[in-house]
């Protein structure tokens, strides 16, 4: 994706959040999730192609720019709406590096480990968004 197409999603997902936030009067901890090739950060990407690209693949330090792109653009635009982000990106990556924590079979999901190692993320920084 390019930056128009990332920060379409991004402003997407945002301002689903926010008005979502505001229509419920709701308090929000938004946990960002990075995808595997970021967490495990091959050499080369070769993303699905549901629609005929001109890219067939990107490099993972390509992939770590934009991956770094979307979360601070995330957490400028929710902190002005005073919705915490949380990023268990590194946190990830850290336990990524000692086991495979996807599914063998979907590799886009997680096995019972990643699941696991995100719930103790979520619950090691979900009580510090709500702190006033």
């Amino acid at each position: 994706m390019n930056i128009k197409e990332i920060d379409l999603g991004i402003n997407l997902t945002a301002n689903g959040l926010i008005k979502y936030k505001k229509e419920f009067n709701a308090e929000i901890c938004f946990v960002y999730i990075p995808s595997p090739a970021t967490i495990y950060s091959p050499k080369i990407i070769y993303p699905q192609i549901y629609f005929p690209k001109k890219i067939n693949s990107i490099s993972a330090s390509d992939n770590l720019k934009k991956s770094k792109y979307i979360r601070s653009k995330f957490n400028q635009i929710l902190m002005k709406h005073d919705i915490p982000f949380r990023d268990s990106t590194d946190f990830l990556i850290d336990k990524a590096n000692n086991m495979f924590i996807h599914g063998k079979i979907d590799q886009k999901h997680f096995n019972k480990n990643g699941y696991e190692y995100l719930a103790i993320f979520v619950a090691n920084n979900i009580g510090n968004c709500f702190e006033k």
